[in-house]
């Protein structure tokens, strides 16, 4: 579910994303690192260029993990295209996954991005919405 966009144009749709793989890259007892690939549907008929982004991602409603990407993607006019971006997650927001894990014995996950995304050329400012995944 959309929650809104500020700064795009009238005429442009807001981009979806969604979470293609995830991985662990490194755990410690105070961080967990985690890779994560984005793909970023256009449903727009002109090219995105998005050049970075940040996003917090929930898990059954608790914050999760907080990330930042900063690699170019073009995402061609009603196409999709794939971004790495990074996730780190505190022995908090594991606890809280595994307190909701158990509230949600026979609801199942839901995945909810927050995102910011940054498009290139001016065309477009900082794209802010929410998606259910």
């Amino acid at each position: 579910m959309l929650a809104g966009c500020a700064g795009l144009p009238s005429n442009l749709e807001a981009p979806t994303v969604t979470i293609s793989d995830i991985a662990v890259a490194n755990a410690t007892l105070f961080e967990q690192q985690f890779n994560l690939k984005l793909r970023i549907q256009n449903p727009n008929p002109e090219d995105l260029r998005i050049d970075g982004m940040a996003f917090d991602l929930e898990i059954s409603d608790p914050s999760f993990a907080k990330g930042v990407g900063n690699r170019l993607v073009t995402v061609p006019r009603f196409g999709s295209g794939v971004i790495s971006v990074e996730a780190i997650s505190s022995p908090g927001g594991i606890i809280a996954q595994f307190s909701a894990l158990a509230r949600a014995k026979n609801v199942g996950l839901k995945c909810r991005i927050r995102r910011r995304l940054s498009v290139g050329d001016g065309k477009i400012s900082p794209v802010r919405a929410a998606r259910r995944v």
